[in-house]
């Protein structure tokens, strides 16, 4: 008995070991855009920034039509196919490079019309389509190494793509695009994601050689294929209001809005990691029917990182001066109402995952397909009547109606009482007073940072707190 309860203790640790190292290794690899503020939105113009930003966004889209969700399917494939999970990891993998082959055909047969949607070149079209094939393979590789808790490896290769993006990015911007800046970002982007690909391809197919495996494709087709329109609908709900404030108000706005959106993507890049750690540590609890741990573990995690977001909120305005110039000022008003919706974005993952664990896919594309049709529309009216500023408090909006959604649908599937009702409901309020609190305070800087400094403590407290039953419980084990 002593056996196992250590033992679980254990693959908590190990489980919290991988979230630190997946948390830094996204920083670097989805949070470069964050980590390079400084120097890019120097080199770039509003202008640069909002096309590149744009770019982004459609490469998130094109992306998941190449990938087709097929990573999503390695966490049940790795029960499914014990035995033989190399050959179908190596197997999926071969799937996507097919319909990669296939896209980038009809993607230049169809460039006239994707050229009046886009305004891209058929070169910047075609590099698109290559950028989504390398981020399908990494994305690929991610999922595949978190099922072990293997962050190392992702550390190293994040490392090498950060440092890579920048330096190459630095050099094309400043020596072979001067005066098209935005395609130097581009293309510095695109190729070290490219090169870290091709070693990814080695890495599996040296495991098991590639094959055409029916049974394979069957079942990853099943359980990823309904994932698009979710992944669409996710897309929509992160990047495509940046696609319409750059057709409905211009590429300046676009960029001012896109560089509030990248303190945004602290904590969509911390909950990311938190995330890739939790999922097999969840999926693992759930097949013990440990439900009481899951409850427990989820309700730390849930208030540390309501105490991250409400501090970066209240230090939204100091973090945007560090990291811009003037010419970013006005995006000091999207990224607060951006960082609570970032909050319940995060809280979506908890009752996605047993819509995941239990195999219900559909259920999760028609609520995220739902919430984004809901965001389009609200970003259609009010972007209009009242500016793009608007957007970011529909994202808001959309992101907890979305969370609450999800809810809804994990209770249907599953009745067990996984999470603490109590404790989502006093996140969230606290959340959406922090968002009041930031936005009335905004021009008084001695209000926000003592409340930023206390939400800091009662982070360390609470950590500690938790720390110290954890030691009590091993020492009571001795």
């Amino acid at each position: 008995m002593l056996k196992i309860k250590i033992g679980g203790l254990m693959a908590t640790s190990k489980a919290l070991k991988a979230g630190i190292g997946y948390t830094v290794g996204n920083y670097l690899v989805k949070g470069i855009s964050f980590l390079t503020i400084p120097i890019f939105a120097r080199v770039l113009s509003p202008s640069d920034y909002g096309i590149f930003n744009t770019y982004l966004a459609y490469e998130s889209i094109f992306y998941l039509f190449i990938c087709l969700a097929v990573h999503t399917c390695l966490k049940n494939g790795k029960y499914k196919y014990q035995e033989s999970f190399s050959s179908f990891s190596s197997s999926c993998l071969l799937l996507i490079c097919i319909n990669f082959v296939i896209w980038l055909l009809l993607v230049n047969i169809l460039y006239p019309v994707i050229k009046i949607f886009t305004g891209y070149s058929i070169w910047i079209i075609n590099i698109l389509i290559f950028h989504c094939l390398a981020s399908s393979v990494l994305i690929f590789y991610n999922s595949y190494i978190s099922l072990n808790f293997e962050y190392r490896p992702y550390l190293i290769v994040s490392a090498l793509n950060a440092i890579g993006n920048v330096v190459l990015s630095v050099l094309l911007i400043h020596f072979v695009f001067p005066s098209s800046r935005y395609i130097g970002r581009v293309l510095g982007t695109f190729i070290p994601l490219a090169v870290i690909s091709i070693y990814v391809f080695f890495y599996f197919f040296k495991k098991a050689k590639p094959s055409i495996n029916r049974a394979y494709w069957n079942f990853a087709l099943k359980f990823s294929l309904p994932l698009i329109p979710h992944g669409i609908s996710q897309v929509i709900l992160s990047q495509f209001d940046r696609i319409m404030i750059t057709k409905m108000v211009g590429e300046t706005e676009s960029g001012i809005y896109s560089f509030g959106y990248t303190i945004f993507s602290i904590v969509q890049i911390t909950g990311a990691s938190v995330d890739s750690a939790w999922e097999p540590w969840f999926y693992k609890k759930m097949h013990e029917n440990d439900y009481a741990t899951i409850k427990e573990k989820s309700s730390i995690v849930i208030v540390l990182m309501a105490l991250f977001m409400a501090t970066i909120m209240l230090l939204s305005p100091e973090l945007l001066k560090i990291l811009g110039t003037s010419a970013y000022k006005d995006s000091v008003y999207c990224v607060i109402p951006l960082v609570a919706g970032g909050f319940f974005a995060f809280l979506y993952n908890f009752p996605a995952e047993i819509e995941y664990y239990f195999e219900k896919t559909k259920f999760i594309m028609a609520g995220t397909m739902a919430a984004a049709i809901l965001n389009i529309v609200l970003n259609y009216i009010f972007i209009k009547k009242l500016g793009y500023i608007t957007a970011a408090y529909t994202t808001l909006a959309t992101y907890f109606l979305y969370f609450i959604f999800h809810c809804f649908l994990a209770k249907k599937i599953f009745s067990e009482n996984v999470y603490s009702k109590k404790m989502l409901i006093l996140t969230s309020f606290f959340i959406f007073a922090a968002t009041a609190v930031s936005v009335f305070f905004l021009n008084i800087f001695v209000v926000r940072v003592s409340l930023a400094l206390l939400s800091i403590g009662l982070f360390i407290l609470y950590e500690e707190k938790k720390i110290g039953i954890l030691k009590s419980k091993l020492k009571t084990k001795k």
